[in-house]
């Protein structure tokens, strides 16, 4: 620890030194562990940075170019190399390309392969069609529980009125 405590060189013999103790010895501990992680990171990305360079300067492969080729069309599209480019680089993983290839489907409410203003019109549209469908679909269990309890109290004085006939 910072203090170097507990070896027996030094130790807090009154109530308000160890209650500094208490609090002075993990806040030291996390930052010297912070101020460690810190110069740690400063070589990690350096390295990171060098490997980035090398790959951005190597010249490229066929089999780069095939495994680029994720449509199987025969060209490499500027989509496709970047993000051949940022998995090499390890900024992201399949299973991020995935979500967004899946969000941005999901935002092409006309299948077109691209996003326009209409597309967000469609959307909002289809939203407000479902609200009102269940608007609706409420309305119409209030007026059904609404028509059965009244046809509850109707049936009662009706049955009444049979019980009657019948003495």
């Amino acid at each position: 620890t910072a203090a170097s405590i507990g070896y027996g060189e030094f130790s807090p013999k009154e109530q308000s030194s160890r209650a500094l103790a208490i609090v002075f010895i993990p806040l030291s501990v996390g930052v010297i562990s912070q101020a460690l992680a810190g110069i740690v990171n400063i070589f990690i990305e350096e390295e990171i940075n060098r490997a980035n360079a090398k790959l951005m300067g190597r010249e490229l492969t066929i089999e780069d170019l095939e495994q680029m080729n994720t449509d199987d069309d025969g060209e490499v599209s500027q989509l496709e190399f970047v993000e051949f480019m940022l998995k090499t680089m390890k900024k992201v993983d399949q299973n991020l390309l995935d979500d967004l290839h899946a969000q941005f489907k999901k935002m092409d409410a006309d299948n077109s392969g691209s996003l326009q203003k209409s597309d967000l019109e469609l959307i909002a549209k289809r939203k407000l069609a479902v609200r009102r469908k269940l608007t609706l679909a409420a309305y119409k269990e209030q007026l059904t529980k609404a028509s059965r309890s009244s046809q509850r109290r109707l049936s009662a004085p009706k049955m009444a009125a049979l019980v009657e006939v019948k003495d």
